[in-house]
C-alpha cells in the first residue's frame, strides 16, 4: 500500500510558518526546467511544497502533479509505475517508454504549465543510471516547453543539471534558505525561544520541542541509518562544537561533506560545519584522554595552516592538559595579522589564568607531550614552571585594552619581549615590542618609545623584515610627541603605501589621520580604513568622529554614529566631538546627554588636554544655550591652561568656530596663523576662518560687505564646525539680504539639516540691527514653511471629512463645495500647474475669472489647512513655486513620526498595490489582509456630489478596483476556509457595485461554501433579476454555478 502523501502533498497545519522568499522561489517553479529543495532532514522541504500547492491553488500559475518517493522507488520498475499513477495514466496500456508517456501527458496540456513535483528524492539515490535515477535524468532531458520539475530530498540523484544551471534553468533552494529566522521560532513556539535552547532554524526541531519528541526523531531517522565511520565523523563535530570542512577530513580520513549534508541539526556557514547541541546528549560523552587527543591532532593541523587563533579556540576546553601545543597556538595566533578581537583576548587570558599543564601527544598516545609546532629551537630557556612569554604577551595586550599607559601593560609587554627575545624568537620579539612602544607612547614615556624602537630598529638592521616598517613608525610615534604633524606625515605617507600586517596599518593609519587633522587638512578615508580594521587604538572614536565632522558629514555622523573601540576612554574622547555637534544643530538635550558623558568619564584633569577636552564641549553648549558670559568665561580657562605651541596650537585652532567670536583677543593669533603658517592651517582651518571673519563684521560692526563675496562651503554640514546653527543662520540670512542668488542650494541644505530650527532662528532675525540681516531673515521666513505641530487627515471617499489632531474640522469654509474638490483634486494630482487645477475645477469660465476663483479658493484651502499658520508666513501642505501647485502628502521621517497629509485614497490604493505585488509573488494567502484593509478604507465613492469632468473619471476607477479588490478577496477567503468572510466581502462589493457579475457569483459560492443552499438560490435569483436588466447570456462561470445549484 502506497504512503500517505504518495500522490498528494499533506495537510498544512496551522502554526507552518510561510517563508516568503522560499515561496517566491517556488512560484518560479512553472518558469524555468528544474527547481531544486535539497537539504537534511527536518528542514520543512515538504512543508515548503505543500504551501506552495496550496498557494497556486489560490492563484493557479500552472498544475501540480505530485509524487512522494519511497525507498523501494530507487527501483526503475516500481518508480516507473509510481510515476505513471500520478499522471492518471492507464497501467495495462503503458508502453515500455514511461518517460515518452508521461511527455506526451504534458504536453498535452499545453500551453497550460504544468510541474512535477518530485518529494524524498534521496530515496532514488545511489543506484546506477538504469535505476529511477535514469528516468528523472531523461525526464527533464526531453521535458516539452510546458514541463517543469521539482527535485526536493536530503540529496539529489545522480541527474545532468549543470548545463541548466548555466542558463538559469534550474535554481537550487538550500537549508540557508529554508532556515526559520528568530521571529519565525517564536511565532510557532508561540513564546520568544527559551535562552537556554538554540534551534538553529531548523523547522522540524522547533515542532518537536512542541510535542517532546525531538530525541526519538533523531534516533529512528538519522542514527540508526549511520555506519561506524560515519558516527565517527559525527561525534568529532560534536566534540570541537564546529569544525571546517578540510579538518574534518583530515582528522576523520573520511568524505564528511556528503555525510554531513543529509543530516539534521547540522548547520554550515560557508565551508564550517556546526553540530546542534541535541547531539551531545544523543551520543553521549567521549573519554577526556581521547577528547584531549583529538583536539591537540586538530589544533596541530590548524598550526600547520598557521590558523593560530583556531588552535587557541580548538584547545581552550582542555588548556591545562595541552599546555605546549597550546603555548604554541597561542604565540602564532598573536604573531599573526589578522584582527583579533578584545573581547577573545580577554576571554582567552581568564580561560588560560597563567596555567602550565602537562601535555598530551596528539600523534602518539594519551599522556605524552605533544609535538609542539613553530616553537623555536632554545625553547629550553624558559625556566621549569615559568609563564610562557606568549602568556605574558597576551596578558600585555589584555592590560593595554584597559589601560594602554599603565605600569602593569608596560611591565607584561617589555617581560615578554625580552623572554622571546632571550629564546631567539625575533618574529615574537618584534610583535612584543611593537606593542610596548604604543604603550609608551600612550603614557607620553619618550624615554621608554627610544628603548623600544632601539630594540627594533636593531632587530630591523639585522635584517628580521616584521622589523622594518618600525623605524618609519617610531619617527611618527616621536614626531607625534613633538607635536609636530608635518613630520608626522612624512614618515606615515611612506607607511600607508606599504603592504603592512593589519595592525600596523592600523596604527600607522591612526598617526596619518590624527595628523591630518591636526593640519586641517581632509582625513575622512585615513580615519574611516583604521576605524573598519576595528583595532581598539586609543582615542580611534575621536578621530573617526572628528574626522566626519570637521569634514561636515553631519548627517552620517547622525544616522551611524562611531562606537566606541576602546571602553571608557574612547567613550569620553568621542563624546566631547559629540556634544559640539549636538549644540550647533540646536539639540541641547542630546548636546547635555554627551556633556555628561564627558563630565563624567574625564578621569583625571590634570593634564591640560584632559582639561581642554571637557573646556570645549561645555563652552559650545554654553554658546548654544545662549549664556555667552558663560561661555566666554569657560573659553578663557581653556585659554589659560593650553600653550599656543605644541600639541595646544592644534587645540585652539580645533575651537576658531567657539574662540574667534568670543575672544576678541585671540583673532589676531588666528589671523597670524592663516597668513603665516599656511602649511599648518590647512583648508578646513582656512574655510572656518573666513566663515568667522564674516561673521564678527557682521554681527559686531553691522557690515555686511563680506557677504558679497565670501565663499560659502557647498553643504551645510560643512558651516557646522566653526557656525553650528545660532551663526550659520545669521550668515545665511546676510547673504540671502545681500541678493545671494548662488546660495539657494545651500539653505535649502541647512534647511534640510535643522528642519524647523532654522526657521525659528530666522524670526528672531527679523529685527537683527544689521538691515541686510533682517532682510534676508524676512525674505527666509516667508519662502520656507513649518511643519505643522498636528497630523491632519483627509478622507475622500465617502462622506468628505478632514480633521486636525484627531478633531473633525466643520468650519463653514470647509463645507464650501469647491474647497472640497479643490483638495481632493490636488490629492490625485500632487503635483501640477495652476492651468491644470482651473481647466478641472473652472472649465467653462474664462480665463482671469478662472485664475481669481483658483486663487481665492486656494487661499480658503490653506486656511483651513493651517488655521494657526501666521501672516506672512509660507504654507505647509500646498505650496506654490511660479505656476505650479504640490501638496504635501503623507511621508513617514526617519524618527518615526509623519509629515504631510494623510488620506484614506492612499492607503486604498497603497493596500492594492501591495496585494497584487503578492499575489505576482505567488503567495496569494499573504494578499487577503492587504485586500481586506483596502476593501474597509473603501467608504464611499469619491466626492458623489461633484460631477466634474475629473471627479466622474476618478470616481469610475477607484470604485472599479475596490469592486476587483472585494471579489477577489471572497475569492481567497472561499478557498482558504473562510465562507463567512466571504459572504460579508461579496455583499459589500454588491453593495458598491449591484450589476458586478463576478461579485453576485463570489457570493453565491460563499453561501455553497457553507453548505446554505436556499441561501446560495436567493442570491442566484438576485443575481439573475439584476442582471436581467442588460439582456444578454451570463457567463460561463455563473452557468457552471446555476448547474451545481441544479444538482443540489
Amino acid at each position: 500500500m502506497a504512503r500517505p502523501f504518495r500522490f498528494q502533498p499533506p495537510e498544512l497545519a496551522d502554526s507552518v510558518a510561510i517563508r516568503a522568499g522560499v515561496q517566491a522561489t517556488l512560484a518560479g517553479r512553472f518558469d524555468r526546467r528544474v527547481t531544486v529543495v535539497r537539504a537534511g532532514a527536518g528542514f520543512g522541504k515538504t512543508t515548503a511544497l505543500a504551501q506552495a500547492f496550496e498557494q497556486n491553488r489560490l492563484n493557479p500559475l500552472g498544475a501540480d502533479i505530485w509524487l512522494g518517493c519511497e525507498p523501494g522507488d530507487a527501483d526503475a520498475a516500481q518508480f516507473a509505475g509510481a510515476l505513471s499513477s500520478a499522471f492518471d495514466l492507464d497501467e495495462t496500456r503503458l508502453p515500455a517508454d514511461v518517460v515518452g508517456a508521461v511527455v506526451e501527458a504534458i504536453g498535452s496540456r499545453s500551453p497550460a504549465a504544468v510541474a512535477l513535483v518530485l518529494d524524498d528524492v534521496h530515496h532514488l539515490v545511489p543506484q546506477d543510471n538504469d535505476g529511477a535515477s535514469g528516468i528523472v535524468d531523461d525526464l527533464i532531458d526531453r521535458l516539452p516547453t510546458n514541463g517543469h520539475v521539482v527535485l526536493a530530498g536530503r540529496t539529489m540523484p545522480p541527474v545532468a543539471l549543470t548545463r541548466l544551471e548555466l542558463t538559469g534553468q534550474c535554481v537550487t533552494i538550500g537549508e540557508a534558505d529554508l532556515a526559520l529566522d528568530d521571529e519565525q521560532v517564536a511565532a510557532l513556539l508561540g513564546a520568544a525561544p527559551d535562552g537556554g535552547v538554540e534551534f538553529g532554524g531548523w523547522p522540524a526541531l522547533v515542532q518537536l520541542a512542541r510535542s517532546g519528541r525531538a530525541r526519538r526523531f533523531v534516533d529512528e531517522e538519522v542514527l540508526r541509518w549511520l555506519d561506524d565511520d560515519e558516527l565517527a565523523v559525527v561525534r568529532t563535530l560534536v566534540e570541537l562544537g564546529e569544525c571546517d570542512t578540510s579538518t574534518l577530513d583530515r582528522l576523520t580520513g573520511g568524505d564528511t561533506e556528503r555525510l554531513l549534508d543529509a543530516l539534521p541539526m547540522v548547520a554550515r556557514r560557508n565551508d564550517r560545519w556546526e553540530a546542534h547541541d541535541l547531539w551531545s546528549d544523543l551520543l553521549g560523552r567521549q573519554p577526556d584522554d581521547t577528547v584531549v587527543e583529538l583536539r591537540c591532532r586538530a589544533a596541530v593541523l590548524a598550526l600547520d595552516d598557521r590558523a593560530g587563533s583556531k588552535a587557541v579556540e580548538v584547545l581552550l576546553p582542555v588548556a591545562d592538559r595541552c599546555g605546549d601545543v597550546l603555548d604554541s597556538a597561542l604565540r602564532t595566533a598573536l604573531l599573526a595579522s589578522d584582527h583579533l578581537d578584545p573581547s577573545m583576548l580577554r576571554r582567552w587570558n581568564q580561560a588560560l589564568g597563567g596555567s602550565n599543564g602537562d601535555a598530551v601527544d596528539p600523534a602518539a598516545g594519551p599522556g605524552e607531550a605533544p609535538d609542539a609546532r613553530n616553537v623555536p629551537a632554545g625553547a629550553d630557556a624558559l625556566d621549569d614552571g615559568a609563564r610562557h612569554p606568549a602568556r605574558e604577551l597576551l596578558a600585555g595586550l589584555v592590560a593595554r585594552l584597559d589601560n594602554p599607559g599603565g605600569e602593569e601593560c608596560q611591565r607584561l609587554l617589555r617581560s615578554s619581549a625580552e623572554r622571546f627575545d632571550a629564546l631567539g624568537d625575533a618574529p615574537a620579539s618584534v610583535a612584543a615590542l611593537s606593542s610596548l612602544a604604543y604603550a609608551y607612547h600612550a603614557r607620553r614615556d619618550v624615554e621608554g618609545l627610544i628603548w623600544a624602537f632601539g630594540r627594533l630598529g636593531a632587530l630591523a638592521a639585522d635584517g628580521v623584515a616584521d622589523a622594518l616598517p618600525y623605524p618609519l613608525l617610531a619617527g611618527a610615534m616621536v614626531a607625534t610627541s613633538a607635536s609636530d604633524p608635518v613630520e608626522v606625515l612624512e614618515h606615515t605617507e611612506r607607511l600607508v603605501a606599504m603592504s603592512l600586517p593589519r595592525e600596523i596599518r592600523a596604527i600607522s593609519l591612526w598617526f596619518h589621520a590624527n595628523a591630518l587633522q591636526n593640519l586641517g587638512r581632509d582625513s575622512v578615508a585615513a580615519a574611516e580604513e583604521c576605524y573598519e580594521i576595528g583595532l581598539p587604538l586609543p582615542g580611534m572614536a575621536m578621530i573617526h568622529t572628528g574626522a566626519r565632522w570637521r569634514a561636515g558629514m553631519v548627517r552620517d555622523l547622525i544616522e551611524h554614529p562611531t562606537q566606541p573601540l576602546d571602553g571608557e576612554r574612547d567613550r569620553f574622547l568621542s563624546a566631547t566631538w559629540l556634544t559640539p555637534l549636538y549644540a550647533t544643530l540646536g539639540d541641547l538635550d542630546e548636546a547635555r546627554k554627551h556633556l555628561a558623558i564627558v563630565e563624567t568619564s574625564a578621569g583625571d584633569i590634570s593634564q591640560w588636554q584632559t582639561t581642554g577636552s571637557v573646556a570645549i564641549p561645555k563652552a559650545t553648549l554654553a554658546y548654544a544655550e545662549g549664556r555667552l558670559d558663560d561661555a566666554r568665561a569657560i573659553a578663557r580657562e581653556f585659554l589659560d591652561v593650553t600653550p599656543e605651541r605644541g600639541q595646544g596650537h592644534f587645540y585652539r585652532q580645533f575651537a576658531i568656530g567657539l574662540l574667534y567670536p568670543l575672544v576678541p583677543e585671540t583673532r589676531a593669533w588666528f589671523d597670524a596663523c592663516a597668513s603665516d603658517d599656511p602649511e599648518r592651517f590647512g583648508p578646513f582651518y582656512r574655510r572656518d576662518h573666513d566663515l568667522v571673519r564674516a561673521l564678527v563684521a557682521v554681527d559686531e560692526d553691522g557690515d555686511p560687505e563680506p557677504l558679497r563675496a565670501l565663499e560659502f562651503p557647498s553643504t551645510a554640514g560643512e558651516m557646522m564646525p566653526s557656525l553650528g546653527l545660532l551663526n550659520g543662520s545669521t550668515l545665511l540670512a546676510c547673504a540671502v539680504g545681500v541678493g545671494r542668488t548662488d546660495i539657494d542650494d545651500l539653505v535649502d541644505d541647512f534647511v534640510d539639516l535643522h528642519g524647523v530650527r532654522a526657521r525659528e532662528r530666522w524670526h528672531t532675525l527679523v529685527e537683527h540691527p544689521t538691515a541686510e540681516v533682517a532682510a534676508g531673515a524676512r525674505q527666509l521666513v516667508e519662502s520656507i514653511p513649518v511643519r505643522p505641530a498636528e497630523q491632519r487627515r483627509l478622507a475622500v471617499l465617502g462622506d468628505t471629512r478632514f480633521s486636525i489632531g484627531g478633531v473633525a474640522v466643520d468650519s463653514a469654509d470647509w463645507r464650501r463645495e469647491r474647497v472640497r474638490a479643490l483638495l481632493t483634486y490636488l490629492v490625485l494630482h500632487p503635483n501640477c500647474t495652476r492651468e491644470q487645477a482651473m481647466a478641472a475645477l473652472w472649465p467653462d469660465s474664462a480665463d482671469v475669472s478662472a485664475r481669481r476663483n483658483l486663487r481665492s479658493t486656494l487661499n480658503v484651502l490653506q486656511a483651513v489647512l493651517e488655521p494657526e499658520r501666521a501672516g506672512g508666513d509660507a504654507p505647509f501642505f500646498v505650496r506654490s513655486s511660479g505656476q505650479r501647485l504640490r501638496l504635501v502628502l503623507a511621508d513617514t521621517r526617519a524618527d518615526g513620526a509623519t509629515d504631510g497629509l494623510l488620506v484614506d485614497v492612499d492607503d486604498f490604493e497603497a493596500q492594492l498595490d501591495e496585494a497584487t505585488r503578492l499575489e505576482r509573488s505567488g503567495v496569494s494567502s499573504m494578499s487577503i489582509a492587504h485586500y481586506g484593509r483596502a476593501v474597509d478604507a473603501y467608504q464611499g465613492d469619491l466626492l458623489p456630489e461633484c460631477f466634474d469632468d475629473w471627479a466622474v473619471f476618478e470616481r469610475d476607477r477607484l470604485r472599479s478596483r475596490a469592486v476587483s479588490a472585494g471579489v477577489r478577496l471572497a475569492e481567497l477567503l472561499i478557498a482558504t476556509g473562510d465562507p463567512d468572510g466571504a459572504v460579508d466581502a461579496a455583499s459589500r462589493t454588491l453593495v458598491i457595485e449591484p450589476w458586478s457579475e463576478p461579485a453576485h457569483r463570489a457570493l453565491i459560492a460563499a453561501h455553497l461554501e457553507r453548505g446554505d443552499v436556499a441561501a446560495a438560490r436567493r442570491a442566484l435569483d438576485t443575481c439573475s433579476a439584476t442582471l436581467a436588466d442588460f439582456g444578454g447570456p451570463s457567463e460561463a462561470a455563473t452557468m457552471e454555478l446555476t448547474r451545481r445549484l441544479a444538482r443540489r
